[in-house]
């Protein structure tokens, strides 16, 4: 017994004890306000004790959850990929799950990652199934079920090919009549990889440059155009599974650039298109140059101080008796970028002169009279111009030239005819006038001892 600690008399302070006791617990059962106040310490009690031991779990359903791909990269590594996107065709799942009351409102879909491992898929083409595969911790439970459970993939062995071109097309109108030179894309060729099916179907990689959207203000332009991928047929292949790359960079656009400028379009000038003279006796009666317009583009400055292109070498038609025909560079400005042509053909049209032979006051025949007619004309002679080709009609006497009127089966009598024209040995001449007419005076002769015939 420790000093000055005083004796503890136990069997007696027991009794005391359970005596006060069973006096408490007699008033409270005797006392409603008392009965209250104990069952409110009781609950205390309960939740302390739970909070300070076990979690209460909730269940939750959470629809439309969105499923992610986890593994491609894996599975490529091995030599296959799916023939096509999970994502585009698979239903929302469903999740069933047990959480923690206090982050009942907290927690979502994508709290659990609900995803498909395509590492678990085994190494063989064709159609698999696979579980969905979801995300469990302390803080927010688990999943107790997925609905659906599986899903159906199927797989394709993955392949790649290389050198696939870009080509550049243009759409849209250009009223503002620009030229574009060649475009050069960069890069100018892909890489595609993805499913073999896809893959060998793919023939070029096209990207579109609209036409409204160049101006002569960017001379040299560059825009960025998204790939689009085209069969053979030039059909489009939407697929999220190709993937396109240059030198390993994964890629959807390239860059595209171009010169731009103003175009116009400038007559070719016949002026200087020949040269020379025709041999003696011809002439050079047209000149055609084909085609007759060039257009060409450049600066503003330098295509608005232009009115027309000239031929680079004339032709030349000293002493030609005969059409001729030639091709001719043009000669062009250093500054213009385009001309659509260049080169022009010249055609000279060589001919025969014409010569004109003029005569005056020719005596008129009169022909084929009957016998028994005497005939005269008024007037009796006229004036006549023959023209034709000049080696012919400069060498002509008045001699060749006959006019005449025919006065076969006519009847006495006064007669208004026309007068013809005859050049002894030229085919190919005209007379001038051409409708000449006079007075042809047909009188029966007189028998007998009159006039004689």
């Amino acid at each position: 017994m420790l000093p000055n600690e005083p004796r503890a008399n136990t069997a007696q302070d027991s009794n005391d004890i359970g005596v006060a006791v069973m006096r408490f617990f007699s008033g409270w059962r005797s006392h409603p306000l008392l009965k209250i106040t104990g069952l409110f310490l009781a609950l205390l009690v309960w939740v302390v004790r739970t909070f300070a031991g076990s979690e209460i779990m909730c269940e939750k359903v959470i629809t439309n959850v969105d499923v992610s791909i986890v593994g491609l990269d894996q599975l490529r590594g091995r030599g296959y990929t799916l023939s096509d996107n999970p994502l585009e065709s698979s239903p929302k799942v469903t999740l069933r799950v047990r959480v923690p009351w206090r982050n009942y409102l907290k927690v979502t879909g994508s709290t659990y990652a609900p995803r498909i491992d395509l590492t678990e898929l085994k190494s063989a083409a064709g159609e698999q199934t696979i579980s969905f595969r979801t995300s469990t911790s302390s803080e927010y439970g688990e999943v107790i079920e997925t609905d659906p459970q599986t899903f159906t993939v199927n797989l394709e062995n993955y392949d790649t090919r290389s050198r696939i071109p870009v080509t550049v097309v243009f759409t849209g109108s250009n009223p503002a009549m620009l030229w574009v030179s060649v475009p050069i894309a960069d890069p100018a060729y892909v890489t595609v990889s993805g499913p073999r099916s896809l893959v060998n179907r793919v023939s070029r990689a096209e990207v579109a440059v609209s036409n409204e959207d160049l101006s002569e203000e960017r001379e040299h332009d560059m825009k960025s155009a998204d790939i689009v991928l085209k069969d053979a047929l030039g059909q489009e292949i939407p697929s999220s599974l190709i993937r396109i790359t240059s030198e390993s960079i994964t890629m959807n656009s390239v860059r595209v650039s171009m010169d731009v400028y103003p175009m116009i379009e400038l007559p070719v000038d016949k002026t200087f298109a020949v040269s020379g003279t025709p041999a003696h006796g011809y002439e050079l009666t047209s000149v055609q140059i084909s085609p007759q317009y060039v257009r060409v583009a450049g600066p503003r400055a330098v295509i608005n101080r232009l009115s027309a292109i000239y031929v680079d070498t004339p032709k030349d038609i000293t002493n030609a008796t005969e059409p001729l025909i030639s091709g001719s560079g043009i000669r062009l400005a250093p500054e213009l970028k385009y001309a659509n042509v260049s080169e022009v053909i010249i055609q000279a049209l060589i001919q025969p002169a014409k010569h004109t032979h003029s005569l005056a006051e020719v005596p008129l025949e009169v022909r084929n009279v009957d016998p028994t007619l005497r005939a005269s004309v008024d007037p009796s002679a006229i004036s006549v111009s023959i023209v034709g080709d000049y080696l012919d009609i400069e060498q002509m006497t008045d001699e060749q030239v006959h006019l005449f009127v025919d006065a076969a089966n006519l009847e006495a009598g006064e007669h208004i005819v026309d007068v013809q024209c005859a050049v002894d040995n030229i085919k190919r001449y005209t007379a001038t006038p051409a409708q000449a007419q006079v007075l042809l005076s047909l009188v029966e002769k007189q028998t007998g001892g009159g006039e004689g015939d």
